[in-house]
């Protein structure tokens, strides 16, 4: 889990240097060169991230994850700065067009960009967040009387409480 993390952060963290690069350095033509060459490895991380995602659902629904939580904060961290990074990388490619230049993979990039989003609203509507709100109304439920007494759920599943038990 954290291996994965630290690789991936190292490869968005090279991309936002190499936009920040190509920005102060894009005088002519071969240095759209480099631009696409930022495309590819984004598109080449937008794979990993999406091998990682698979791998952590199969193992949250196989009972698999022992830190559940810390794996979602990773992996929320994982698409926040995967969509930061395109948006810069959107700036550039955009300049380029308008520029009226051809960048190799422009749409693969937009089309991966747009699945990324998905991907990501996907991933925070289903991952077992706690849910603050859910939480304080339990306990405000809990300080009105309203729970359940575990203790008498458990001594009746055991049959305790029957006559006899």
């Amino acid at each position: 889990m954290i291996t994965r993390s630290v690789i991936y952060r190292g490869r968005v963290r090279a991309i936002e240097d190499a936009v920040e690069a190509w920005k102060a350095s894009h005088d002519d033509a071969l240095e759209v060169h480099d631009l696409e060459d930022v495309v590819r490895e984004w598109l080449g991380t937008m794979d990993l991230l999406a091998q990682w995602q698979a791998d952590s659902w199969k193992q949250l629904f196989a009972g698999e994850l022992k830190k559940i939580q810390g794996l979602g904060r990773l992996l929320r961290m994982a698409y926040r700065s995967s969509l930061d990074v395109a948006g810069l990388l959107e700036e550039c490619v955009a300049w380029a067009e308008g520029n009226g230049y051809a960048v190799d993979n422009a749409r693969d990039f937009r089309q991966r960009r747009a699945t990324v989003e998905r991907l990501y609203q996907d991933f925070e509507t289903r991952w077992p967040f706690p849910d603050k709100k859910q939480i304080e109304a339990g306990m405000a439920s809990l300080d009105r009387g309203e729970g359940a007494d575990l203790g008498g759920w458990i001594r009746e599943l055991q049959g305790e409480d029957r006559p006899g038990g």
